[in-house]
């Protein structure tokens, strides 16, 4: 039976009638969304999509620039595919998310894309002319970078900046089996050829000698040669190499493959051998000033792409993506799939590039390469890219005329469902019922999917002090947040308990027209029943399986043989004594010290730990149930039943503070003891409040679990006792906490609904 509310946070009941004063009083901008709720919209954003979520208005465009290196960064490469055939686009492909990109880049028409540096694309003109040109284009900034052809042949690219006044770049172009490489500096008219043919007749091995890949480094363009040697290229007025004295690789011949790579503070080169597909990585020692092969590389992983696109990788860093690490990515002349070759001993492995995807037509075009996010921050620091388009995040936007219109503001209740539930993920019960406040599109989303969002969330301790006149306050002990609720007017009143959800409040001072309340502080519905006439002090609320809503509560406890309940359509309670209404009972008559609403039926526990079915028809009476007793102590107080899910509780605490839990066996009528909750723990509250929980339905909250959370005599204070026989914890919370009552569990799930019982 759901709860119909009664206040403005009631999320069921229809709001109050107001004059509506304004039409657009539920309309704000875009840019007045909060940045930690950016932050959560762009969590489950990809690159692309975080480039796309720039172009929105000013304030978003801000925030992705501030916050841009950080998040590509967390990014993983993507497979970029680039058609001989391409007009204005190309293809990105995520391996892990498998997701298929597509973006519009300038014409294309007559273009062949050479490669990938420094996050361009290397494109040149398919038919030569006097006027040909290189043309380097970054596909997300769009930023583009143009140079004549260079003069003779060419296959690989090294761009860099310099350290200048004005921005500055250079282009390096070599062919890995050409005696030469040639430069051009985007100042410069013509490129500079650097012919090295006889100039390093000195090397060990200087027949034949070629550079075969390069690196930006630390400031210094390092050059790998063919014979696996180092050198540092000079490109001032009289541009030079100078070999490095480097502890080269034995094992040197014409199958073997080298590349140079930098990452972060290491200077890698990859050695490859054609035939078997097979690679090792080297890394510079410095100091040693020689080759250190890596027998592992932890949690990085290596990216190569067939000549061009490659880099090495700290997976830890990609947000939501546990992926393989200590292995090389692979992508090759095969478009349809990529190899993963593990640098501990495993066989290598192949995968579809695009498993039940429609490839795009490559067949005549361009080998897939890898495309990695922290290309384009790799230039000298404050130097930002000119604008070259409206994709562009770091040039500020052409300044126009504002116009004074409503184009950039949208209602609240516009935000689709899958925003909701990306808000709502970092929010605890109570933010999550303040949220449905906001507007009636979220009040809507909040009632439809409250249960199972409240069941995703741990309880909390509630305190109610002595002297509360509005106000009570939770406390999550797993997230260290503190709340403050108000209620109606609590002046007189004191709280005996919790039940479904609801706090008991009874009248400090009886009179004649005293009464017991019952309030959900979430939902702020309230039930009043006429006072008690007998002592009690424990309460089960049950709803009846009637036409119209209708309400029981039975009160219990202190020292005599009876039981009494009040319907809400009752005016007095019902008081049935238990040593004239119990059946197949012995003497003497004992008094019922817990109960509680299980399957549609309420169950009774008595001090000896027998258990009994209560019925409320017309002619009430307690039914004992045939169940193997339990060695438990002669006469115990200290027993309470607990419903959870298809399990039927009981708890007993020893007299050396002890816990032990039962678990009713309805086939065998017998009680079985727990040994182990596995992700489930019990939170017991002092006489009131009490639960179980499987904590694997927290999300996002790593928590003890196979353990009792007991909340004692102090404010400050929970104790764990653990089911697996370590030694009870004690927890202090250096919270200040008010001056209250006992505090207890509550638990935001119960507050949903009441557990219905029949009243036959």
């Amino acid at each position: 039976m759901e709860l119909q509310g009664a206040s403005d946070i009631n999320l069921k009941g229809p709001r109050s009638k107001k004059k509506k004063l304004d039409e657009y009083n539920n309309w704000r901008p875009w840019p007045d969304l909060p940045e930690p709720m950016l932050d959560l919209i762009t969590k489950s954003l990809g690159p692309i999509d975080y480039l796309m979520f720039g172009c929105v208005c000013r304030t978003w465009r801000s925030y992705v620039a501030t916050y841009k290196k950080g998040f590509l960064a967390s990014q993983p490469p993507l497979v970029l595919f680039l058609s001989t055939h391409a007009r204005r686009a190309c293809y990105f492909y995520s391996i892990f998310d498998r997701k298929l990109y597509k973006a519009i880049l300038p014409n294309l028409i007559g273009k062949s894309c050479l490669g990938v540096t420094c996050g361009y694309l290397v494109l040149k003109d398919k038919e030569e002319r006097t006027d040909s040109q290189i043309w380097l284009l970054n596909p997300f900034t769009r930023h583009e970078l143009r140079f004549p052809s260079p003069p003779k042949t060419y296959c690989h690219f090294i761009l860099a900046t310099l350290a200048t006044p004005l921005p500055e770049f250079v282009l390096i172009a070599f062919c890995r089996w050409q005696p030469y490489f040639q430069f051009c500096r985007s100042t410069d008219v013509h490129w500079t050829v650097y012919d090295y043919n006889d100039k390093f007749n000195s090397s060990p091995r200087h027949n034949p000698w070629m550079i075969v890949d390069g690196a930006v480094f630390k400031g210094k363009v390092y050059v790998l040669t063919s014979h696996a040697e180092l050198g540092i290229l000079n490109l001032n007025s009289h541009p030079y190499v100078t070999l490095l004295k480097v502890k080269g690789i034995a094992d040197l011949n014409c199958r073997l493959q080298f590349r140079l790579l930098a990452s972060d503070e290491q200077l890698l080169m990859i050695r490859g051998i054609i035939e078997f597909d097979y690679h090792t990585v080297f890394e510079l020692n410095f100091l040693k000033m020689k080759w250190v092969q890596r027998q592992s590389i932890g949690d990085q992983a290596l990216f190569l792409g067939h000549r061009t696109g490659s880099g090495l990788y700290n997976i830890t860093r990609w947000k939501g993506h546990p992926q393989c690490a200590n292995c090389i990515y692979k992508v090759g002349s095969a478009t349809n799939k990529y190899g993963v070759q593990f640098l501990d001993g495993r066989y290598p492995k192949s995968f579809p590039i695009m498993q039940g995807k429609c490839m795009p037509d490559f067949n005549l075009g361009n080998y897939p390469f890898w495309w990695s996010f922290g290309f384009t921050n790799n230039f000298q620091p404050g130097m930002a890219l000119q604008r070259g388009s409206y994709i562009n995040l770091t040039e500020p936007r052409s300044k126009k005329k504002r116009r004074v219109d409503n184009s950039d503001w949208r209602p609240w209740s516009d935000l689709p469902e899958a925003l909701l539930d990306l808000i709502t993920q970092s929010l605890g019960a109570i933010d999550y019922l303040m949220f449905g406040c906001v507007c009636k599109g979220w009040r809507l989303y909040v009632a439809a999917y409250k249960q199972e969002f409240m069941a995703s969330q741990p309880p909390l301790f509630i305190f109610l002090s002595r002297n509360a006149k509005r106000a009570c306050y939770f406390y999550s002990i797993f997230d260290h947040r503190f709340y403050k609720a108000k209620l109606p007017n609590l002046v007189g009143k004191s709280c005996t308990g919790v039940t479904c959800g609801y706090l008991v409040m009874k009248d400090k001072k009886k009179t004649e027209d005293s009464q017991i309340g019952l309030l959900n502080p979430f939902t702020r519905h309230e039930l009043h029943f006429p006072n008690p006439p007998n002592v009690c002090s424990r309460f089960i609320l049950a709803s009846l399986a009637t036409t119209l809503p209708a309400f029981v509560l039975i009160a219990f406890g202190g020292c005599g043989p009876y039981l009494q309940f009040c319907r809400s359509t009752d005016s007095s309670w019902t008081v049935y004594d238990s040593r004239e209404k119990f059946i197949g009972f012995r003497e003497p008559i004992p008094s019922i010290v817990d109960g509680v609403v299980f399957k549609g039926k309420i169950y009774v526990i008595t001090v000896y730990a027998e258990i009994g079915v209560l019925n409320l028809n017309s002619h009430p009476y307690v039914t004992l149930l045939r169940v193997k007793n339990i060695e438990l102590e002669i006469f115990t107080w200290r027993l309470r039943l607990l419903g959870y899910n298809e399990q039927l509780l009981m708890i007993y605490e020893t007299s050396s503070n002890e816990y032990e839990v039962y678990v009713l066996n309805f086939l065998k009528m017998e009680w079985e003891k727990m040994q182990n909750f596995g992700d489930q723990a019990l939170f017991l509250g002092h006489i009131k409040g009490s639960g179980c929980c499987n904590l694997s339905t927290w999300k996002g909250r790593q928590q003890p679990s196979n353990c009792i959370y007991v909340v004692g005599y102090q404010t400050c204070v929970y104790t764990l006792h653990f089911l697996d026989g370590r030694y009870p914890e004690l927890i202090i919370h250096s919270h200040r906490m008010p001056n209250v009552f006992l505090p207890f569990w509550y638990f935001p799930h119960v507050s949903c609904s009441v557990d219905s019982v029949s009243d036959d």
